[in-house]
């Protein structure tokens, strides 16, 4: 149901209501900007960090669905937080969307190449960042849909398997050889 007072207010999809995003950048304005922006598009549950490496421990201690990635922090950089968890094998799904300023157009491009979803310049415009949002959301959810089915398919394989080995034990000790 559309927000009759603010027609411009989005109601977000209740598939993405449970979705955590974690906002990480090293300024506290930009992070609080983001989050108002989260918060108007629904979101609730928005994790924060002010740089690489807390972000990093964010993730390994709480269920991230999308990381809003700032590329120049102290510590360690966008491009770092990224390389780290794509070289990880339990967080190299994680979607994250890079935040970066014109100047750091190289730097862009090599998150692109490690496996960033997706890129937003800085100033961001509140439309593109909202269609990048739930654009990332949903291939998130195909792939997880994907992995559970791949999972699915590879129990039932295992259990043919074993009906197949106790119906060869059952001839073999019916028929003869």
């Amino acid at each position: 149901m559309e927000n009759q007072a603010n027609p411009s207010a989005v109601t977000i999809d209740p598939m993405y209501a449970d979705c955590s995003v974690l906002v990480v950048d090293d300024s506290r304005t930009l992070r609080k900007i983001l989050i108002r922006e989260l918060n108007s598009l629904g979101f609730n549950n928005i994790l924060e960090a002010a740089d690489g490496l807390e972000a990093i421990e964010v993730v390994k201690t709480k269920p991230v669905d999308l990381m809003l990635l700032d590329m120049e922090m102290p510590e360690l950089d966008g491009l770092g937080v990224l390389t780290n968890l794509k070289a990880d094998e339990v967080h190299k799904s994680l979607p994250i969307i890079v935040i970066s300023g014109a100047d750091q157009f190289e730097k862009t491009i090599k998150c692109i190449e490690i496996g960033a979803e997706d890129y937003l310049p800085k100033p961001f415009d509140p439309i593109l960042l909202r269609a990048r949002i739930f654009s990332s959301l949903e291939k998130k959810r195909l792939r997880d849909l994907d992995r559970k089915h791949l999972e699915m398919l590879n129990q039932e394989k295992q259990l043919l398997e074993v009906e197949q080995m106790k119906t060869e034990k059952l001839m073999l000790n019916i028929l003869p050889r």
